[in-house]
Parts: structure tokens; C-alpha cells; sequence
């Protein structure tokens, strides 16, 4: 008889969430790939991503604050993960089926405080968006 020794598997139930995590924030270990624990609008795999308590409702991604100034804008995150990886994008055109989002800078690791992105983009119309992702 085989008896399997190794380490536990990273992700018993196939929900792309690692047990460690599941563990440490009290949630079940059963498959779950669209489970909202608090019941907001984040999914506890979204929550795991962005690096945000999937117990609380109230915990989210901060707000992103905007500065323009004269040769472009720049874009800060308050309490930015340091377990996390950024990245912003740009358009000024959301028309059509695809817009298309352009990179700023390349991607940045959070600090655990204040991230600061700069462009020189001084379009008058320019929408932004930050994109959170594991390391």
C-alpha cells in the first residue's frame, strides 16, 4: 500500500484560491468559483487577487486619485498591496465593442503605501483604469 506524503495540495477544491488563504480568512474549502462570502460584488477569487478581506464589504480596492498638471497626469493609490502587482491604463475612446487600453509605465509592485503613476498624457478626454494581479 502507497500512502501519499507530500505537501497538501496548493488547491484542494479547483477554485484557483490556495488553501493557505482559504484558511486564513475563514472560508470554506468547497468549490465556490463565483462565492461571494461578504455578499458584495467582488467574488472571494477577486478578493484573493486584490488582496482585500472577502469577510468584510466595506474592504474593496482604494480609490484611484487623479492630479493634472502641466506635462501630464499622475495617478495615486492609496494603500497599495505589497503582495500585489499594478498596472494602469489609458483610453480616450470608449466607443466601439473593444476599447483600447493603453499601458502606462510598465507594471508596478505595490509598496503597502501611496503607488504613484505618472503619464504625459494631456488628452483632454482620458479615462483611466488600474488593474491588480498576483506576482
Amino acid at each position: 500500500t502507497y500512502e501519499y506524503q507530500g505537501p497538501e495540495p496548493a488547491d484542494s477544491d479547483g477554485d484557483h484560491i490556495p488553501n493557505w488563504w482559504e484558511v486564513q480568512q475563514d472560508l470554506t474549502q468547497v468549490r465556490q468559483l463565483r462565492g461571494s462570502s461578504d455578499s458584495d460584488w467582488m467574488t472571494d477569487l477577486e478578493e484573493y487577487i486584490a488582496d482585500t478581506n472577502p469577510n468584510d464589504s466595506g474592504s474593496l480596492l482604494p480609490p484611484v486619485g487623479t492630479l493634472r498638471q502641466e506635462g501630464g497626469v499622475h495617478l495615486w493609490l492609496s494603500d497599495s498591496s505589497s503582495n500585489r502587482i499594478y498596472q494602469a491604463f489609458f483610453t480616450t475612446n470608449l466607443t466601439g465593442a473593444t476599447p483600447l487600453w493603453i499601458p502606462i509605465e510598465p507594471q508596478r509592485s505595490g509598496s503597502g503605501g501611496d503607488l504613484l503613476i505618472s503619464t504625459t498624457n494631456t488628452s483632454a478626454m482620458t479615462l483611466y483604469r488600474l488593474e491588480v494581479s498576483l506576482p
